[in-house]
């Protein structure tokens, strides 16, 4: 397991992802979450994703002026359930990119306070 920072708790980035509902992580902000959840920084999932705001849940990412133009990230949700398994935490998989982020946020917000009761 990677070293968590001094500022910040497993309770805390799980918290970070929950408040990022429909939100899309850069490599950066993924890497410190992945970091403080005591995972390997390096191994943060991280996609190529492509700016869509001409579709309903395409994805919209901020400084980007065309259509089509590609950055790297990855969803909340999807950073979520990357580490409910990495952590061999149970989930239900749900349909939607919000209910499945709560699941995941939840699971792993037991999963970290019954590892802080021990």
């Amino acid at each position: 397991m990677a070293k968590r920072s001094k500022t910040s708790t497993p309770l805390k980035a799980v918290k970070r992802m929950n408040d990022f509902d429909h939100g899309i992580f850069g490599p950066e902000g993924a890497r410190e979450i992945t970091k403080d959840l005591g995972l390997d920084p390096a191994t943060a999932p991280i996609y190529v994703i492509e700016h869509r705001p001409d579709t309903v849940k395409g994805a919209r990412l901020n400084g980007c002026a065309a259509v089509g133009e590609k950055r790297y990230g990855v969803g909340a949700h999807e950073l979520a359930e990357w580490a409910c398994r990495r952590l061999n935490v149970a989930y239900e998989p749900k349909m939607g990119r919000g209910a499945a982020l709560r699941e995941c946020c939840a699971k792993l917000r037991e999963h970290f306070s019954k590892t802080q009761e021990a």
